[in-house]
């Protein structure tokens, strides 16, 4: 991290140009280059030393402005915005006090590589350690989770001072961007008097600030090697059509890096891709990962996070992309098509069977993005000792077990494709028709043994899965949500959450947790409560929406009982797997549903909701359907699951772990103005879905689970004992790779 303009100047000469006229020259010069640079997006929370800030973004129509009242949900919801638009928005606040309430927004944006412009009023120099009322040092306020950190100094009228601070302003915006996307933090010193006369035209009709400050001699342009960036409409009128062009390095990976993984790719019999969370992908990117997948034959344990899970080709739809496409057909060996992506989404439960993963080892584990949130999966693949592990992912250094034999930072899409194509051009281990030699034949067995014995094991596993979850219900028709607001299911038949008996009836099934009827005591209530719900609400999402899934079990629920295929294709999954915190999540899914239009849901736990009950005011500003599900089992249960529960502890200390809780959520919902709706049971679940998915607005579901304590645990440990059972004769696969 690098400090441009680290001393405060003073006002220089300013001629007699009036002190307010030279603030809003140079303010208006500020601005103007965030314009140019391609900001659309502004984030305000009130203040009085950011007034000059504010007046002169308040000139600009291009610029889309929102108010959040505090500065922590303020930069939370910039952050939802950034993480689903890949482009930086930009967050403004005044001095003191409130640039602080910014750092966990900061520090997520930094660990996720999101990119994120954060701009803090400031005090002028004279009056720092003089006990001046809210004066504190804010040079480096962020530390080194800021990209760069940038002191602008104070106002000046000069030429060279209006060119400079735009240009600081375009710099600041392409650093947020490139190399490493992340936060930049550019402080902005003003004094009094803070007003200026409001034009509704912006710099340019002030003439001696024109012929100094024009609008189209500098321009940054081309700066998001995303395409997801770059889609139609993203740059709006901000876009410009002169100037100077910045040219942003694209990240590519090395030719002999390919060469290398291509040659591991080529001679591995049992490899496994595994997809941890990732950023929102374009339609290319996804693509490129279904042919390597259809290319290699090697399964995919996708996480809900990596965008590679709920999309069109969980269906049979889009088996066309086979190795046809690539000039290629044919099925392999022992009848496993290695043209279709073999996809395994229930990995976690499968990884969790010691019969299983004792005669499964892969000799090759491909990591796309960062770590796996499953420590199931993360353990498996740990103790796989035999394969080489090579992670691929376009920023960080994801490898907390410190054991990738590789790591290759480049754009997880462009690098697979690139891969398939050496493999095609020095024809190598391929689809059947090809004719290998004996060698190649014999690896290409080898990973259709491989492919089947994980298809197999997955249908066991969802077998066992939907025999507990939904017992006799699970061959029922169900309707289709009333509300898309996408246009339609593209024809696509997609399962709904099945229809579910009476509470009554359920007894029988919640008994199957350790011998216990109902929950902790309670005759007739339903112990998968919880996980059915988080089906129920997955089903619900309107085909092409958005999913945001708040951490510690909601994330982990997903990814351990729904199935793909019980889900319509998702635009992106949203995560805050930066820093894995469970802070802001309301005011991030607001922001990310107002970037994206489309309706979003967004799944959390009760904890969370408390955490950021101010984010329900940033809520209101959505206008698309945005379903805020908050799983309310009285506190923070994910603590039952982990080592800390078999400790002799009080119930006055576990209560610190826990932090339990008698607040119906959805009276608080209601309270700050947003819709709010409370159920105990499925059956009422599902058609208050629905009703929400047809509401254009913010409505929190509170599913009351009446303190479940430890089901969801003791449910855990339950079902791998079936899911085991299931696995048992799952087709094996020898450790030297053959069938």
């Amino acid at each position: 991290m690098k400090t441009a303009n680290p001393e405060c100047q003073a006002s220089a000469s300013n001629g007699d140009v009036a002190l307010d006229e030279v603030q809003a020259r140079w303010y208006r010069a500020l601005v103007e280059g965030f314009v140019q640079a391609g900001v659309v997006d502004v984030i305000v929370s009130p203040g009085s030393r950011s007034t000059p800030m504010v007046l002169a973004l308040g000139e600009r129509s291009e610029l889309r402005l929102h108010g959040v009242h505090d500065e922590r949900s303020a930069a939370f919801f910039a952050l939802g915005q950034a993480r689903m638009t890949l482009r930086p928005s930009l967050f403004v606040c005044t001095s003191g006090t409130a640039g602080a309430h910014a750092l966990p927004a900061v520090m997520e944006a930094s660990a996720a590589h999101v990119p994120l412009l954060v701009l803090t009023a400031d005090r002028p120099c004279a009056l720092h350690y003089s006990g001046a009322p809210q004066t504190i040092d804010q040079r480096d306020l962020f530390g080194h989770h800021v990209r760069q950190f940038f002191e602008a100094g104070a106002p000046e009228g000069r030429p060279l001072a209006l060119r400079a601070i735009r240009r600081l302003a375009i710099e600041a915006y392409v650093r947020a961007l490139s190399p490493v996307p992340g936060p930049v933090h550019v402080n902005a010193r003003a004094q009094k008097p803070l007003e200026f006369d409001v034009r509704a035209d912006d710099v340019h009709a002030n003439e001696a600030c024109a012929n100094d400050v024009r609008a189209d001699d500098v321009r940054a342009d081309g700066l998001c090697a995303n395409e997801a960036c770059n889609e139609a409409g993203r740059w709006g009128s901000a876009r410009p059509q002169r100037g100077t062009f910045v040219g942003v390095p694209v990240m590519s990976a090395r030719d002999d890096a390919i060469s290398q993984l291509s040659a591991l790719v080529a001679g591995a019999r049992r490899g496994l891709v595994v997809a941890g969370p990732l950023p929102v992908m374009s339609a290319d990117e996804r693509e490129d990962v279904h042919l390597f997948l259809a290319r290699t034959g090697f399964p995919l344990l996708s996480e809900a996070s990596s965008q590679l899970r709920f999309r069109a080709s969980d269906s049979a739809s889009d088996s066309a992309s086979t190795c046809t496409r690539l000039g290629k057909s044919g099925a392999g060996a022992s009848g496993a098509t290695l043209g279709d992506a073999v996809r395994i989404d229930g990995f976690d439960a499968i990884v969790r069977s010691s019969t299983f993963t004792r005669s499964h080892e892969p000799d090759l584990i491909l990591q796309l993005g960062a770590a796996p949130t499953s420590s199931s999966l993360s353990s498996y693949l740990s103790q796989s000792i035999g394969a080489r592990r090579v992670v691929v992912t376009p920023h960080g250094w994801p490898d907390p077990e410190s054991q990738a034999d590789a790591l290759v930072l480049a754009p997880v899409g462009s690098t697979l494709r690139r891969i398939v194509e050496r493999l095609d051009r020095l024809d190598l281990v391929g689809c059947a028709d090809r004719q290998p030699a004996e060698a190649s034949s014999d690896i290409m067995k080898a990973r259709a043994a491989w492919a089947v014995a994980w298809r197999d094991a997955n249908e066991r596993v969802w077998a066992a899965i939907d025999a507990a979850l939904v017992g006799d219900c699970a061959d029922k028709p169900s309707k289709p949500s009333k509300a898309d607001h996408s246009g339609g299911s593209g024809g696509l038949d997609v399962p709904e959450v099945p229809e579910v008996p009476e509470v009554s009836e359920v007894s029988e099934v919640s008994g199957f947790v350790d011998g216990v009827p109902g929950v902790d005591g309670v005759p007739g209530a339903d112990a998968w409560l919880e996980l059915r719900a988080v089906r129920a609400v997955l089903s619900s999402v309107p085909e092409g929406g958005v999913l945001m899934l708040g951490n510690s079990l909601p994330i982990r629920h997903v990814d351990g009982v729904v199935r793909a295929s019980t889900v319509r294709p998702l635009r992106a999954v949203l995560s805050q797997r930066g820093v894995n915190g469970i802070d802001g999540l309301i005011s991030g899914a607001a922001g990310a549903a107002w970037a994206a239009g489309r309706p979003l849901a967004l799944v959390l736990g009760d904890v969370s909701c408390l955490h950021d009950v101010s984010g329900l005011l940033a809520a209101q500003k959505v206008k698309t359907p945005l379903v805020l599900v908050v799983l309310n089992n009285g506190g923070g249960r994910i603590f039952e699951q982990l080592p800390v529960r078999a400790l002799p502890l009080s119930e006055a200390v576990w209560s610190l772990f826990t932090t339990p809780h008698t607040l119906e959520l959805a009276s608080v919902a209601l309270a700050l103005g947003v819709r709010g709706r409370a159920v105990q049971r499925l059956d009422a679940l599902v058609p208050l879905l629905e009703e929400a998915w047809s509401f254009d607005g913010a409505t929190l579901v509170e599913v009351q689970l009446g303190g479940q304590g430890a089901a969801p645990a003791r449910w855990t440990r339950a079902l791998a004992s079936r899911v085991d059972s299931a696995l048992t004769g799952t087709g094996q696969a020898s450790k030297d790779g053959r069938p």
